[in-house]
């Protein structure tokens, strides 16, 4: 079934690898805003961040539109996204996996209960109105994950607008998406949906048989509806959003191996709702989160039939307290409570977590702050658990440069399947913990038509009681907390943009080196090995340039080598360097009211034959074609 990768391939921590498988925004300035990133209920200017993050802009969003998450995330973070060729994707941050990085959709955490990640092409980029990456946020925020970093997406909310688009591309693909939008003074309201096929029967060279072939049971089908409505007058505001997907994909499975006739079914919705009331210094919030998530897999050939059901509900009550200029406090309450239907598992088990929590930015000095968070989880079927950060960051004397650094401590949760599989599941695990140290700077700076950023961080992890799955004496596999892993790296990211009157351009470079390693026997001796499908270095570049309604675009990835093995024993590994390029040029005309925005993209410009994961061949050289029609009233 689709977890049964879950024992061959190891993810960053050890953990199980699995096989489940902006709108066009007008381009009128390329300058590099001021943004701000939310914990629960607190807010901080990106200069004024303890950690390093990367905003990933209106343009870049635009540049993937007909993508996902993970399209999005490649060129435009310091994170490695593994792709199991077109089928899911998933990332590495700092050196760790799924499990220890959070998945935020408006505030709240979206990791799948059973496998502790989620897959990213669940999530399509024309969905989001923001995405942001911060890398090592850390536990204390939304609770169990964060050592490696956090994404966060915010859904679309309303303007005034109707909006149509199409996409078509090689190998059957092609997607259509229909979005309006209504707003008053006091309240709004949001529609959409969108449709999306593709074949994906891409022609590869077979390595192993050493012959050209073609992918086959490699199609898939989503559909996403969203609706949201908004109301606000004096001191309250209400929010809701509801948001439904489904995707039907065929999983191809390894190339190595016979024609896979596996299938799997994704369906799920969210609900996000919210109420607000203003004080004199601060608010009070109500936040509900509710969710349904289906996943159903097939293989006829293997006699698999897994079905699964996931609810959630989560509740959180948070106060916001602003004393004067010198602090900003932030303090709350979530109880939620997840419980999972499943034929994997002996009856149904469900969870309940307490969380206490409180967040802080202190400014002791007029260019000192300091960002101290607390959050206490009280669980029902581990352990309880404390986590923590203290930040800070200085406002130096040269105009633009801030330093900053964070210490933290941070847990990850056993998901459900390691707790309940059968057989196999462990009740007795222990969370996963670690201790994160970091330090770094960033800088801004803006003349005339002309802006810098540029942004760079030294880590360093230690993890402990990592779980790793492993055969026992009986043959079959269970979790057990034996892993220990040290990571150390640094991330760099640099931003320009310059506009000179009808001509803007911008360009990004972000670099990583994650030296993220476990020790294992070799030949007899205890050596430190870095963990399978870990780069050591990846290098990315962004740039983009428009002249009055024509642009184009430019991206390009090159990760270093990486092991497909915990004791790089295999004789296939490592897996080669590859250069990945993106290329694109379009057109964004508007004529009073109307917008015309048409894109043509080349992925994988070179042609290069590579693999991510070890067995999943990518596509070859690609196009795609979008076109986009708005109406603004």
């Amino acid at each position: 079934m689709y977890l049964l990768i879950f024992f061959t391939l190891l993810g960053v921590s050890g953990t199980p690898g699995t096989t489940f498988s902006d709108d066009i925004v007008r381009q009128d300035t390329v300058f590099l805003d001021e943004i701000m990133v939310r914990a629960p209920g607190l807010e901080v200017v990106q200069q004024f961040q303890p950690v390093m993050m990367t905003r990933i802009d209106s343009v870049s969003l635009s540049a993937v539109s007909g993508g996902n998450i993970a399209d999005l995330l490649r060129f435009h973070s310091p994170v490695f996204v593994r792709s199991y060729g077109t089928g899911s994707h998933t990332v590495s941050s700092r050196g760790f996996g799924g499990r220890q990085t959070q998945l935020v959709l408006n505030g709240f955490q979206v990791n799948h209960a059973m496998l502790g990640q989620a897959d990213l092409s669940l999530f399509p980029v024309s969905q989001f109105s923001s995405v942001t990456m911060t890398s090592g946020a850390g536990s204390s925020a939304y609770g169990t994950g964060g050592v490696g970093g956090q994404i966060q997406m915010e859904l679309h909310t309303a303007r005034n607008f109707v909006e149509f688009s199409h996409r078509q591309g090689n190998w059957g693909l092609r997607g259509y998406e229909a979005r309006a939008g209504y707003a008053t003074e006091n309240w709004w309201l949001v529609i959409g949906g969108l449709q999306q096929e593709a074949e994906n029967n891409f022609p590869y060279f077979n390595m192993l048989r050493q012959r050209d072939e073609e992918r086959q049971n490699n199609a898939y089908q989503q559909q996403y509806g969203l609706i949201g409505a908004g109301w606000h007058e004096g001191r309250w505001r209400i929010n809701s959003m509801f948001w439904a997907g489904e995707k039907f994909s065929e999983v191809a499975g390894a190339a190595t191996g016979m024609v896979s006739q596996a299938e799997q079914d994704d369906i799920f919705w969210y609900n996000i709702s919210s109420v607000n009331y203003a004080t004199d210094k601060g608010s009070w919030q109500l936040n509900h989160f509710s969710s349904r998530v289906q996943l159903d897999y097939r293989d006829p050939r293997s006699n698999i039939n897994s079905e699964s059901i996931s609810r959630q509900s989560k509740w959180r009550l948070i106060n916001q307290y602003a004393w004067d200029e010198f602090a900003f406090f932030s303090t709350g309450i979530e109880w939620s409570r997840t419980k999972v239907e499943t034929n994997n598992y002996h009856g149904e088990p469900f969870q309940t977590v307490f969380s206490v929590f409180h967040h802080s930015e202190i400014k002791a000095f007029p260019e000192v702050r300091f960002f101290p968070s607390l959050r206490w989880d009280a669980h029902s079927e581990t352990d309880n658990y404390l986590t923590g950060a203290m930040g800070i960051n200085y406002e130096t004397p040269i105009n633009g440069l801030f330093l900053r650094g964070q210490g933290a401590r941070n847990v990850t949760v056993p998901s459900m399947n390691d707790l309940y599989w059968t057989p196999g599941g462990n009740p007795d695990l222990k969370t996963e913990k670690s201790w994160s140290l970091e330090s770094g700077l960033h800088y801004l700076q803006r003349v005339e038509s002309l802006s810098l950023s540029a942004s760079g961080t030294l880590y360093r992890i230690w993890f402990e009681d990592g779980i790793r799955w492993q055969p026992g004496s009986s043959g079959i596999w269970s979790p057990v907390n034996i892993e220990e892993i040290n990571s150390r790296g640094a991330e760099i990211l640099l931003r320009t943009a310059w506009q000179f009157r009808k001509f803007e351009t911008s360009l990004s470079y972000t670099f990583a080196y994650t030296e993220t390693t476990s020790p294992r026997l070799v030949n007899g001796e205890l050596k430190e090995l870095q963990l399978p499908y870990v780069p050591l270095t990846n290098h990315k570049v962004f740039a983009h340039a428009q002249w009055s309604f024509l642009f184009a675009g430019f991206g390009w990835e090159q990760p270093d080598v990486r092991f497909t093995t915990a004791d790089h024993s295999s004789p296939f590994e490592p897996l080669s360097s590859y250069n990945l390029i993106m290329a694109q040029a379009g057109f964004s005309y508007s004529y009073q009211s109307l917008q015309l925005s048409g894109r043509w993209t080349v992925l994988n410009v070179g042609d290069a034959e590579y693999q991510i994961i070890s067995g999943y061949p990518m596509p070859p050289r690609n196009h795609e074609f979008s076109l986009t029609l708005t109406y603004n009233y």
